[in-house]
């Protein structure tokens, strides 16, 4: 008899861990920058922002870049947690964000239109990258739009720490180095 509540207890285990998935572990600074980021969009009655995140810019960044302003950020920056994790509404604690954020799981699926009336604006936003004295931290945001005569648009957001919370450093055109 103890034997098998001995068995049967060790395979409750084991299913019981095989059941749960943990969550990647949420990388706080991560939703502060991006909620910053989002804040310079006040005009917008809404941000529609794409589950996944654009990495194709900041992956160029890793090893440092110069903006076309001139301004050089020469040091090694690198992703705190994975590049590609999901924005997850659930970890956007500001108020002012959350009410108008709408996270967009397959904007594929979102219908065209040629009507400027109806022309909505998406935007897909990097994770951060940050500098490795922690000093700076780069996110690229990529407008597109559901109408098909509008070509897109980004910009980069360049953020420091500065008395340990984050500022806005410099807004740029971003482009590859």
């Amino acid at each position: 008899m103890k034997m098998k509540y001995c068995i049967l207890l060790t395979l409750i285990i084991i299913l019981q861990s095989c059941a749960t998935v943990p969550e990647s572990k949420v990388v706080d600074s991560d939703y502060e920058i991006a909620q910053l980021t989002l804040g310079n969009f006040t005009k917008w009655d809404e941000y529609r922002l794409m589950q996944e995140p654009s990495t194709s810019t900041t992956d160029d960044y890793l090893e440092g870049f110069a903006t076309m302003e001139l301004i050089e950020f020469p040091q090694k920056f690198h992703y705190k947690g994975s590049n590609k994790e999901k924005w997850k509404k659930r970890f956007f604690n500001d108020p002012e964000v959350k009410k108008k954020l709408r996270v967009i799981k397959d904007y594929e699926s979102i219908p065209v239109t040629s009507e400027r009336e109806k022309n909505k604006i998406y935007m897909s936003m990097s994770r951060p990258i940050y500098s490795e004295d922690g000093k700076y931290a780069v996110v690229i945001v990529n407008m597109l739009s559901d109408n098909i005569l509008w070509g897109g648009g980004g910009d980069g957001y360049v953020y420091e720490k500065i008395s340990g919370k984050w500022k806005l450093h410099l807004k740029f055109v971003p482009y590859l180095t």
